[in-house]
């Protein structure tokens, strides 16, 4: 019984670390863009496109890779997301203008969008019926927790090193949940052996 729970525990942190990313990302940086208005002596519409560019990509993101990750698995689809974010997630950091941000952070956002869609597959994958339900129920209840936290992460590294150490944590966080990925078992238990290569 306690193990049956501590598995279901670090089941519950694994996906809602997943499934949270996307929004994070977004989140944690907020409190730096009249800093990098400044930085890049951008203007309003120049700011707001960076926000808009992200959610493009990360709404478009889930047609895609959706039903990539039925035919060779959560766990590649994951993988190649976060990878994608992460490096997206350097330009962002190095881009020597705002147009190479908005285009960073559009690519960032396809790469969190795949993560979001492997991640929720990846839960019904693990459960079902009424078990799936509290699966859900569990994340929903605590999202709002995680997300509230990114904004005062996002503002205390504004204010004491720039906007740049926002990027940095990001990295660090991503590279973080690679490894967790890196580490978990596929969830699809029938893939085709070309896919599963």
């Amino acid at each position: 019984m306690v193990c049956h729970l501590y598995s279901n525990f670090f089941i519950t942190a694994y996906l809602l670390l997943l499934i949270s990313l996307g929004y994070i990302v977004t989140d944690v940086y907020l409190p730096s863009l009249p800093a990098l208005s400044s930085y890049f002596k951008a203007s309003d519409n120049e700011i707001q496109t960076t926000l808009f560019s992200y959610l493009i990509s990360f709404s478009l993101a889930p047609l895609i890779f959706g039903p990539l990750s039925d035919h060779i698995g959560r766990k590649k689809v994951l993988l190649w997301g976060v990878v994608i974010g992460t490096l997206a997630t350097f330009g962002c950091l190095f881009a020597p203008n705002i147009s190479w941000f908005i285009i960073s952070r559009f690519i960032q956002g396809f790469g969190m969008g795949a993560v979001l869609i492997a991640a929720r597959a990846t839960a019904s994958d693990l459960f079902t019926g009424k078990n799936l339900a509290k699966q859900m129920s569990r994340m929903t209840m605590l999202m709002p927790l995680i997300l509230a936290l990114a904004p005062s992460i996002g503002g205390l590294l504004q204010q004491n090193f720039q906007w740049r150490a926002v990027f940095i944590f990001l990295i660090g966080y991503m590279l973080f949940i690679l490894i967790l990925v890196i580490l978990t078992p596929e969830s699809v238990k029938h893939l085709s052996k070309a896919a599963a290569r």
